[in-house]
């Protein structure tokens, strides 16, 4: 009867020595592939490195450079995730959970992780994410392809058996939560093949398998969705840890889908024949120059013959030769010795067009004369390229976020606790603006509630005193979270997959032009019409900078403006706040200790 030891024996014998047909004729194995792609990413040779003769092998390495480029057009920043409300009134939630998210994204280095998903991709033909979850924290990883084992035709629903060598110290911090410890800690002292002296390979497995793998008085026709952690070789075989999951802790991105086959094709195993023939020719060329550099004579007299004019001729003799019998230079240098360069450098090309590498993603010299802005032109062409997998590498980073970490912030922020971060300036503003209208409100209830009478111009002084003193504690805040303030919240992950560079590019030349235009002009932004069409030219353009928030500084300079005598009578309580409107989105502590509710 089969168990969960025989299982994983059977799905690594399978995957290291069986393939797949993808069509009649075309195997594949997802082995042998990524066992390629570690050799040649690392300029070693599958059969070794030395010729038959025992001379080194040379190895000019293409595929690297391309894998590179490929990971920096589809690289994403942590800066690229928001949280969004989807309804109105979930706009304060949203705009605290991004700062929650922000503060996780630091914790458990998610950059990092950003980094290694975005080089394992392109590199490996796919990125496979897993995440460690607690009670108190989760963070996710990008696996190892080097140390897994995976369903050639289908890598995410498919088993995954990961390997772990453990040593005798990491074993022992497992004791509360793992059985069968000691055992394992005494394997540690013994030799094997396929584990470093110390440690013992753990498989840790993950999959749809038998109940009975995981109770054997369950039906073996019912399957669940199990984890197990188990020791498996033909000595000795432990059953370390096995628990019955609702939902997978893996998820699985390609870079160019394959029908057929899980793995997708990457950048290295596109590039794999132009591997092969560039190294060929460069050791073609390598060994008729070693030809080529010798100095071999030759006569038809046989005086010379066997004597070596390297050794037995200084600069400057003289020899005698027979009538007839000179002594020659011979040449080995191969007429052909110029087309080998030639096929390297088609080899290359062919390679960079079936990666979409140009030479100005490369960063190479652009040729002279060529004008700055069709450089900028062909560069952003380049990079476009790439914009479908930073697109599809963005709907998996949100997937993650809304099936993974949401869900666990959630529920860790459901009590109530204290948010510290750091805001923008923007940010800080209206933060600071809802703190002061809401200690406003308080005063007005307080002063309609005793009668007494209210000075508009006072009530003012005390809201500009307010946010003066915010002012001077820079761009930290502390934000007291009631209990279940984030109950029942609606929001979405929103993913920015641009290109920074070619953001920043169009940004400042964007910024530039308004410049110029506010600068020749001020009174555009006065006049109606002229400010309507500045301010969508401005939306359009995607300069960073928002129309609204321009405007309302635009009138509120305008409404700050010196008005004549006859017009000011009467104190202007315009712009006071509302008591029945302020104070609705949160309230805010100085940094001296203190802290107050969100309302």
């Amino acid at each position: 009867m089969k168990n969960i030891f025989s299982e994983v024996l059977e799905i690594k014998k399978s995957y290291e020595q069986d393939t797949i047909e993808l069509i009649d004729g075309l195997e594949f194995s997802q082995y042998q592939t990524l066992k390629m792609i570690e050799y040649y990413t690392n300029s070693k040779y599958l059969l070794g490195n030395r010729d038959e003769l025992g001379r080194e092998k040379p190895f000019h390495n293409i595929l690297n450079a391309n894998v590179d480029v490929s990971v920096v057009a589809t690289d994403m920043d942590t800066k690229d995730i928001q949280v969004i409300a989807t309804t109105p009134e979930n706009y304060s939630h949203a705009f605290l959970l991004g700062h929650e998210v922000k503060n996780w994204m630091r914790e458990t280095d998610f950059a990092h992780t950003l980094n290694e998903m975005g080089w394992t991709r392109p590199r490996y033909g796919g990125v496979l994410a897993k995440k460690h979850e607690t009670k108190d924290n989760l963070k996710v990883e990008v696996v190892k392809w080097k140390n897994v084992y995976t369903d050639q035709v289908d890598i995410e629903k498919g088993a995954k058996i990961e390997k772990h060598w453990m040593s005798a110290v990491e074993l022992s911090k497992m004791k509360d939560k793992w059985d069968n410890i000691d055992e394992a800690i005494k394997l540690c002292e013994k030799k094997s093949k396929d584990s470093p002296r110390g440690t013992v390979l753990v498989y840790e497995v993950e999959g749809e398998f038998p109940k009975c793998y995981y109770d054997e008085n369950e039906s073996d026709y019912e399957y669940s969705l199990q984890c197990h952690y188990v020791i498996a070789d033909k000595s000795k075989q432990l059953s370390l840890y096995k628990e019955e999951l609702k939902s997978s802790r893996y998820k699985y991105l390609p870079w160019e889908d394959v029908p057929g086959r899980g793995l997708g094709r990457g950048v290295v195993e596109k590039g794999e024949q132009a591997q092969v023939w560039v190294n060929d020719s460069v050791i073609a060329e390598k060994n008729a120059m070693e030809l080529a550099g010798k100095s071999i004579a030759q006569t038809a007299s046989k005086k010379y013959a066997g004597r070596n004019i390297l050794t037995e001729l200084d600069n400057g003799s003289i020899i005698e030769h027979e009538d007839g019998k000179p002594v020659t230079r011979v040449e080995l240098t191969p007429s052909a010795l110029p087309q080998w360069n030639n096929l390297v450098q088609r080899w290359q090309s062919q390679f960079d067009r079936g990666t979409a590498v140009t030479d100005a993603l490369r960063g190479e010299t652009p040729p002279s004369g060529q004008a700055f802005r069709l450089q900028a032109m062909v560069t952003n062409q380049s990079a476009s390229q790439f914009d479908y997998r930073r697109e599809e590498m963005g709907i998996f980073i949100r997937e993650i976020f809304m099936d993974w970490i949401l869900p666990h912030l959630i529920k860790k922020l459901k009590k109530g606790h204290t948010l510290v971060s750091e805001f923008s300036k923007d940010e800080t503003e209206r933060v600071d603006e809802a703190y002061a209208n809401s200690l406003i409100k308080a005063e007005l209830e307080k002063a309609i509630k005793e009668g007494s009478i209210i000075d508009p111009l006072q009530v003012e002084e005390s809201r500009m005193d307010i946010l003066t003193r915010m002012a001077k504690t820079g761009s930290h805040r502390f934000i007291e979270v009631p209990d279940g303030f984030y109950d029942n919240i609606k929001v979405k992950i929103d993913i920015v997959t641009t290109g920074e560079q070619q953001n920043k590019q169009a940004t400042l030349e964007s910024l530039s032009n308004i410049f110029q235009t506010v600068a020749v002009n001020p009174a555009i932004l006065q006049d109606p019409v002229l400010s309507e069409i500045f301010y969508s030219m401005l939306e359009t353009a995607g300069a960073g900078i928002s129309p609204v928030t321009l405007s309302a500084k635009a009138r509120q300079q305008q409404e700050s403006q010196p008005r004549p005598q006859s017009q000011i009578a009467q104190p202007n309580t315009s712009s006071l706040p509302d008591p029945n409107q302020i104070g609705s989105e949160a309230q805010l502590s100085e940094t001296n200790g203190q802290t107050t509710s969100i309302l």
